[in-house]
């Protein structure tokens, strides 16, 4: 969430090769599973003479345990793409996302506390178990910048030439080589495209030095062993 899915996805779904589904977030593998594989299917194209992949992109699912298991069993041959933004910038965007949308009132620290068990200056993430699910999906702003534990569910349970994660900043800064390498990981052709219109880009007041200081130390120890277990280097982060 608040990676650059939305622009990922709108340039893959740019081309005929690839055709979206009815919306982009479907999010039936965490909060609409219980509809059934029909409502789901449904949601994409029929099949045709033409020769297309099709997909959909809900954030939410790298985040949810439970969609790791229905995925894989559901989906056999699926490939998937993660974004991972900078945890602290991450953080941030979807707390004023938040307070846009009119589900968040607090001031940022107080937005973070809320989340967590706090020690002086340090943060404990608070268990799953002691928030409600609305909390849980609204107010985790640091929980889902905690990338090895979600991370480490997926890696176990599918292979890693059917899963891409990729740096949120590398597409940022460089979208159109991003691009050819996700077309190539999904067995696409290359194409030339140009334009890269950025989609969901939110405008805010910066963040003080003194809570990135300290969500940079919180992250610290998390995007090391991120590091470690995907072979990838997380430092300019910290």
């Amino acid at each position: 969430m608040r990676g650059g899915t939305t622009s990922l996805y709108a340039y893959l779904t740019d081309s005929p090769d690839v055709v979206g589904a009815l919306r982009k977030e479907i999010h039936f593998f965490d909060l609409n599973y219980s509809k059934g594989w029909t409502w789901y299917l449904a949601h994409f194209p029929i099949q045709s003479s033409r020769s297309f992949l099709t997909g959909e992109a809900s954030p939410n699912y790298i985040f949810y345990a439970e969609a790791v298991q229905r995925i894989v069993e559901g989906l056999p041959e699926v490939k998937l793409i993660a974004l991972l933004r900078n945890p602290v910038d991450r953080a941030y965007s979807d707390y004023q996302v938040a307070v846009v949308s009119g589900y968040e009132t607090l001031p940022f620290e107080d937005a973070l506390n809320r989340e967590c068990k706090v020690h002086g200056d340090e943060w404990e993430i608070k268990d799953v178990r002691e928030r409600s699910a609305f909390e849980r999906n609204h107010f985790s702003y640091l929980s889902r910048g905690i990338y090895v534990d979600q991370l480490k569910l997926w890696t176990k349970a599918v292979p890693r030439n059917r899963l891409l994660v990729l740096k949120s900043e590398s597409f940022f800064n460089a979208p159109g080589n991003v691009l050819s390498q996700v077309r190539e990981f999904l067995g696409l052709s290359a194409i030339d495209r140009k334009t890269f219109k950025i989609y969901n880009e939110t405008q805010y007041e910066p963040m003080s030095a003194g809570i990135r200081t300290r969500l940079r130390a919180f992250f610290e120890p998390y995007n090391e062993q991120l590091s470690q277990l995907l072979g990838m280097d997380f430092r300019e982060w910290t």
